[in-house]
């Protein structure tokens, strides 16, 4: 029995014993947060924020600061605790060492009257994969030394107006995969800017293909740029890249925004640039998933496109329109996936492309007339809709005037009826029609 008992004491001690430590180990443990506070430092004002974990800057004055190491800066005492930095307008810059080695910070907004970024200003911010949107305020003008070492950055996106990059301005960005610099006169770099950004493997440049001598080392290889050319009508914007991908010249033209594409003309926009309609040159056009009308003739006679990509956010897109003569003579596309996104197909739309094969989805109502007149490469079509808002005036098959279909396959009754009037055995019909492999 005393023994027994003496066992049972041992254990009520141990048990204390554990009960005490507990509460001391989740204690270190917890994240310490600074308590607010604020300042005035040449020419600005400082405030931070406990309940948010945010650091506001303010101009006061007619300096910006710059501090001589990170435990010099005037908000130090808050360095370990920020996770957002607002600088309000009117701050013309991001001093030295303002926001180094704060290892928390994940969002940074910066105003458009900023000019400079700062020695070191966001160095070893490793969780900042960003500044604002991913773009630098157009005024910047100059990025010094070392300013973004060792941050979290993935992408950053450099104004017209940046014309001096610092050495070592990105070093150790292991994170960092795409540069844009919009400066057409930014011909080279040191090669300790992005030295040892060993996830780096896109970098484009505004200026001209054959004045391009960018070099730029990450620790393993040389990354080979891209020119960019881009621009805004009323409400649509649009971005070329170009680079050489094993010895060819590949483009990729973005078209973003919202609603219905602004009308393009012929020598307007895009089609005005002579890299864009460079012979030489594959274009590949990407369309954002909020447009939801692809403009009259926005392509038209580009001869260079080969593919189209109607772009999804997530699952998402909007229903889109194909309009008027929109890639009419586009004779360089092979292919163009007409899936449940497009709702229409406006007249004379692929006209004389070079499409080969055709598979229209169920969610396309309506084909307008020779939308597909004298694609004379294509060979098979499926049209798995009923194209119930079909134009009464316009008969499905002068939809194919010119062409020399091999196979017609349909899943509607009454278009497998009007078809096979005047294509008879090459029209085929039927659920199972749904796995057809055009590329077979």
């Amino acid at each position: 029995m005393k023994k027994n008992s003496r066992f049972l004491r041992i254990i009520a001690v141990v048990m204390l014993s554990l009960l005490m430590v507990l509460p001391l180990a989740s204690c270190g443990k917890s994240e310490t947060v600074a308590a607010d506070a604020s300042g005035t430092s040449h020419g600005i004002s400082w405030e931070y924020k406990q309940h948010n974990q945010t650091l506001t800057i303010r101009k006061t004055g007619d300096n910006n600061p710059d501090f001589e190491n990170a435990d010099s800066v005037a908000w130090a005492s808050v360095a370990s605790s920020v996770k957002a930095v607002y600088v309000e307008d009117g701050v013309t810059g991001i001093g030295d060492y303002w926001f180094y080695g704060m290892d928390k910070l994940a969002s940074v907004r910066l105003p458009g009257t900023i000019t400079y970024i700062g020695k070191s200003a966001f160095a070893f911010c490793s969780v900042l994969d960003k500044i604002g949107d991913g773009k630098l305020p157009e005024a910047v003008t100059t990025i010094r030394e070392r300013a973004f070492e060792a941050s979290g950055l993935t992408s950053i996106d450099l104004p017209a107006a940046t014309a001096n990059i610092g050495d070592y301005a990105f070093v150790y960005c292991n994170k960092l995969t795409n540069v844009v610099v919009r400066n057409d006169n930014v011909k080279s770099f040191n090669t300790t800017v992005f030295s040892y950004c060993s996830a780096l493997n896109e970098v484009n440049t505004a200026a001209t293909a054959e004045d391009i001598t960018v070099t730029v080392k990450n620790g393993a290889f040389t990354v080979k740029p891209s020119t960019i050319y881009y621009g805004t009508l009323d409400h649509t914007k649009w971005e070329f890249k170009v680079s050489l991908v094993d010895g060819k010249k590949v483009g990729v033209l973005k078209i973003s925004g919202e609603g219905t594409m602004d009308e393009i003309k012929a020598g307007e926009a895009w089609k005005g640039e002579a890299a864009v309609n460079d012979a030489e040159t594959s274009v590949t056009v990407k369309i954002s998933s909020d447009i939801t009308k692809i403009s009259e003739s926005a392509f038209e006679g580009m001869t260079n496109i080969t593919e189209v990509v109607l772009e999804k956010e997530g699952d998402r897109r909007e229903a889109v329109i194909i309009d008027e003569a929109a890639f009419k003579g586009c004779t360089g596309l092979k292919k163009f996936n007409i899936d449940k996104s497009v709702s229409g197909i406006m007249a004379n739309a692929f006209e004389g492309s070079g499409l080969e094969s055709l598979d229209i989805s169920s969610t396309v109502n309506g084909i307008g007339a020779s939308a597909f007149a004298d694609c004379i490469a294509l060979k098979a079509v499926v049209i798995r809709s009923d194209l119930s808002m079909q134009n009464e005036n316009i008969v499905i098959t002068d939809c194919f005037e010119g062409c020399n279909i091999g196979e017609f396959y349909a899943v509607d009754e009454g278009v497998f009826e009007t078809l096979q009037t005047a294509y008879g055995d090459k029209v085929k019909k039927g659920q199972l029609l749904i796995e057809v492999d055009l590329e077979a």
